[in-house]
């Protein structure tokens, strides 16, 4: 689904919110990484993206190419074979992933000890 009006943030001039709206979470960075290497047809997309299903692959390509992340490549002259291939806006997404990983890395002694005790108290349940 491409972005609508509503799902922009209320202001263009909270670059964090933007981003965040653009990226649109997990998927985008495991798509990005998956074209930083080239060009990629769709099932070589969704091979690389085990568990994302096709229609939800179908709505972040066309959404990340509404956004001017990636852009489609037609392959030979029938029109309907594609390629994905990330912008130069889209490839520098890869840097600020590497930015995530190793932050991640450098707090792995905090990350581990979250990850070690329940999220919710054992008293609260999930609604």
């Amino acid at each position: 689904m491409l972005l609508s009006a509503r799902q922009l943030p209320a202001t263009p001039h909270d670059p964090l919110a933007v981003a965040l709206t653009i990226s649109g979470g997990r998927s985008t960075f495991r798509l990005v990484v998956a074209l930083m290497d080239g060009p990629l047809r769709f099932s070589r997309i969704r091979a690389a993206l085990p568990g994302i299903s096709a229609n939800i692959l179908t709505n972040r390509l066309r959404t990340l190419e509404a956004v001017g992340l990636i852009e489609v490549q037609p392959i030979g002259g029938s029109g309907m074979k594609r390629s994905y291939a990330l912008t130069i806006w889209g490839a520098e997404l890869g840097a600020t992933r590497e930015a995530i990983v190793g932050w991640t890395r450098q707090n792995k002694a905090r990350r581990e000890q979250c990850w070690s005790r329940p999220l919710l108290p054992s008293n609260a349940r999930p609604r």
